[in-house]
């Protein structure tokens, strides 16, 4: 048996917030919305945010507990971070350039790490 990853959801407690974050900031393509959920393209991989969640993830440390996260790769680091922070985008861990990576926020507080290639 062989396992394909398919799309990946993210269910979402406010369906436009989320919209602005991937389209705007995130730069991903929207490739459809409709009341209760949108599509994006991140190259071949597709994402769809469903809005019906009752409330927001907790705030939590990143690696504190059990948790999943993707990575994002940029090619500068302090560049991505800059960028973020100029966006009002709330980090997660702080850049630590011994570790090559920091992590943020999106509005429904899940978790993105962000990685130099």
């Amino acid at each position: 048996m062989k396992f394909k990853i398919g799309e990946f959801n993210i269910v979402c407690l406010n369906l436009e917030a989320s919209i602005l974050f991937y389209k705007d900031i995130m730069k991903f393509e929207l490739t459809e919305k409709a009341e209760t959920y949108a599509h994006f393209k991140c190259e071949n991989i597709t994402i769809t945010l469903l809005a019906f969640a009752k409330a927001k993830t907790e705030v939590i440390k990143y690696g504190e507990k059990t948790s999943f996260s993707l990575d994002i790769k940029v090619n500068n680091l302090e560049n991505a971070k800059i960028y973020f922070k100029e966006k009002g985008v709330k980090f997660a861990k702080s850049l630590d350039k011994t570790e090559g990576y920091f992590t943020i926020y999106d509005p429904n507080n899940l978790i993105w790490e962000i990685v130099e290639v």
